[in-house]
């Protein structure tokens, strides 16, 4: 602030605040002239505005616009000037006070640039761009919401964004908004929009706060959302085909199983009698005929007894009765058993749970998947012991396979091998399950399946 002689235009006084940021002393104040501190250029301005304030008489304070000033050190400065006509020391003076407004003019062409390049881009992008207040009010909408939604820009500005969502989507993204605001960056996220013609486009919409310029508080939301109507379509079609393919794969492997229980008791019940009277029909012969033929007898019946092995081991291979007539557990202790007579390998085996029936599909594919990692450890690992863990809840049945033999590496697995992998992990998934495998070269193999002892919910086939 100071005063200065209207007709001099010396300065007659300065203030503190303005030797400090003027950076000229008082004595240099008091020795120059108010059209000292302009530049060469803007010292006409300031005489046609002298001018004009002869020719009326001012006694109140009046805005006299932006002007340029100049710095002790050289630097321009733009100040908003407010000037009052006061008599000091008997003399005619000017009162000044001098706002600086440099940042203020600098911010603002800021944002009118970035305003400029805003609307470019918003206005010739094919995604939807809006501005929106922290009620979620319309500032600006794209000319792209015309082509998308139907709507011209100035039918959206002013109302609020969440009249137009659908009924399901709002909490979605109110949650988003807020924690664009507690995290301070920009979010991603879903939602379906009423188009005019009251049809719903899913669009997949990223936000961000803008803050005012230096106090950091949010001014207001810009989000960039993209039709995605055509994706979310094709993606509910590939679940649904997925879904049709699972339900496919599963009557599959139940008329899988169906035959093989077929195949098996007719194998333990026909083809088992039949052996078994074939041997007793040769006992009788070889006891009534000379040594000479009661030595062929004895060679025909030891191939009959190791056919009525064979069909016992593959009847049991192909479906064990005891899974259907008394469980789980009993099926595994009996695979366990004949495995380890087989293979002279030993089996560790923990339970908790598993003594009561479950699901027969659950039964059948923890069965299977068990079976197959113990076919893995006797052709590939080189182990003398298997560890095998089952825990069972109201909810899952959890499968743990671990050996310390030779191990692999899963990403390379190959032929038969990746064949038993890839249907253990299939028929987990069909049950609703997962199946993991882990292992390295020479670090041996863990296998852990978790199956869901409720049935899943499955779509009709259409």
């Amino acid at each position: 602030m100071w005063v200065f002689d209207l007709e001099t235009l010396s300065f007659l006084t300065v203030n503190d605040a303005a030797v400090r940021h003027y950076g000229y002393s008082r004595e240099e104040f008091l020795s120059m002239t108010v059209a000292d501190i302009r530049p060469p250029e803007d010292r006409e301005r300031l005489a046609a505005a002298l001018g004009a304030r002869r020719s009326r008489a001012v006694n109140r304070t009046q805005r006299y616009g932006i002007w340029r000033h100049v710095r002790a050190d050289g630097s321009v400065i733009d100040v908003e000037v407010f000037a009052a006509e006061v008599t000091f020391r008997d003399r005619s003076a000017g009162l000044v006070l001098a706002l600086d407004v440099t940042e203020r003019l600098r911010v603002q062409h800021e944002l009118g640039e970035s305003e400029r390049r805003f609307r470019v881009l918003a206005e010739n992008s094919s995604d939807l761009i809006s501005r929106h207040d922290l009620r979620g009010r319309f500032l600006y909408a794209s000319p792209a919401c015309s082509r998308l939604l139907g709507y011209e820009p100035d039918e959206l500005i002013g109302h609020d964004y969440f009249e137009f969502l659908h009924p399901d989507d709002p909490a979605r993204v109110i949650d988003t908004y807020r924690g664009i605001v507690i995290a301070g960056n920009t979010l991603t996220t879903q939602y379906r929009v009423r188009a005019k013609d009251g049809t719903y486009r899913w669009f997949e919409s990223t936000a961000g706060a803008v803050p005012y310029p230096g106090t950091g508080e949010i001014a207001e939301f810009v989000a960039v959302a993209r039709d995605i109507t055509d994706r979310k379509d094709a993606e509910q079609k590939l679940q649904q085909s997925e879904a049709r393919v699972r339900l496919l794969s599963h009557r599959l492997l139940q008329s899988q199983e169906a035959e093989r229980r077929r195949v098996a008791r007719e194998l333990h019940d026909e083809l088992g009698q039949t052996l078994t009277g074939l041997k007793l029909v040769l006992e009788g012969v070889r006891r009534r005929t000379d040594s000479g033929a009661a030595t062929q007898i004895a060679k025909a019946q030891s191939v009959a007894d190791r056919l009525l092995t064979q069909m016992r081991s593959l009847s049991l291979d192909l479906r064990p009765p005891l899974l259907d007539d008394f469980g789980l557990l009993a099926a595994l202790l009996e695979h366990f058993a004949q495995f380890s007579r087989e293979t002279a390998i030993a089996v560790r085996f923990r339970h908790y749970g598993i003594g009561e029936r479950h699901r027969s599909e659950v039964e059948t594919t923890a069965f299977r998947i068990i079976q197959e990692a113990l076919t893995n450890v006797a052709r590939h690992s080189q182990a003398a012991e298997v560890s095998i863990r089952l825990l069972a809840d109201e909810e899952t049945i959890e499968i743990e396979i671990e050996d310390l033999g030779r191990g692999f590496d899963p990403r390379t697995a190959a032929g038969v091998r990746a064949a038993g992998l890839s249907g253990m992990r299939e028929r987990a998934v069909l049950l609703g399950g997962v199946l993991e495998v882990t292992s390295k070269p020479g670090q041996g193999t863990r296998i852990r399946a978790d199956l869901p002892r409720r049935e899943p919910a499955t779509e009709p086939i259409s």
